[in-house]
């Protein structure tokens, strides 16, 4: 479900419009001062961080993070193999530009649609982890729950 959120301490859901009734608020310190909305949206910057806060304690054991990190990997997984088939398709139809340049054209046009449209999601799905939502982008952060929630 997009938009769910869940307690940083407890893993108990939230339901939507309800008010965070946490002693320490919505963005929980962790650690020496980290706050888990800050490191779930960091888990996007690259790979790494998400990978990093998945080993590191004690931020490995915070749902949030936790969730955030694996969603960022499955959608890096998602941005390797489209960038992949959307090149392959661009090449072929590159290659069938000399027969047909209107394909050749519509080939890089899908290129730089398919990355705007992944740029988009990371950025987005960023943002939503700072300001402490567990937002699910489709398809990927049903995988990503089941893997940080064992849902």
């Amino acid at each position: 479900m997009s938009g769910a959120r869940y307690c940083g301490q407890c893993g108990a859901r939230v339901e939507p419009g309800h008010i965070w009734t946490s002693p320490r608020g919505p963005s929980q310190s962790i650690g020496d001062g980290f706050k888990e909305n800050e490191l779930g949206a960091l888990a996007y910057l690259t790979p790494i961080p998400a990978l990093l806060l998945l080993i590191v304690e004690p931020f490995r054991r915070n749902r949030f993070i936790r969730f955030h990190s694996y969603q960022c990997l499955f959608l890096t997984l998602a941005a390797i193999v489209l960038s992949a088939i959307v090149t392959l398709v661009a090449l072929v139809m590159s290659v069938l530009a000399a027969i047909f340049s209107i394909l050749g054209f519509l080939g890089g046009l899908l290129s730089g649609a398919s990355q705007l449209l992944l740029l988009g999601m990371w950025v987005f799905a960023a943002y939503k982890a700072w300001r402490g939502d567990e937002y699910r982008l489709p398809l990927i952060g049903e995988l990503a729950s089941r893997h940080a929630f064992g849902d």
